[in-house]
């Protein structure tokens, strides 16, 4: 046995433009298309993804570039210390192998002294 009701709701052309949502609130169905589709939502999330991704991408690299900064830095600050103290035997080492001092090591320590017959 059928009501009014529900061949009313099984016939759509006696609708009268009113649907029942299941909270019981009428709405209209107007027979436009929601303005955000499920593809439009989709294409936006997309878009969305791939904006964040390259953002990350972008910070990691820039990340990765300070780090090879301040390590190029830190070698930089090393070498300027190498080179001084490279500097520093350099001076040592001329210091050490003059004439002089290689003679009076010799007749200080080794009491040695300067043969005059040449």
């Amino acid at each position: 046995m059928e009501t009014a009701n529900a061949r009313k709701l099984e016939n759509p052309s006696q609708r009268n433009g009113f649907e029942t949502t299941k909270s019981g609130r009428t709405r209209t169905n107007n027979g436009k298309k929601p303005f955000f589709t499920r593809k439009f939502v989709a294409t936006y999330l997309l878009l969305l993804a791939m904006t964040v991704a390259l953002a990350l991408v972008y910070v990691a690299f820039s990340t990765s570039a300070v780090a090879a900064s301040l390590e190029i830095a830190e070698l930089e600050g090393q070498l300027a210390d190498l080179q001084m103290q490279q500097e520093q035997y350099e001076v040592q080492i001329a210091k050490l192998s003059s004439f002089d001092k290689i003679e009076a090591e010799a007749k200080g320590k080794l009491q040695m002294e300067i043969d005059s017959s040449q």
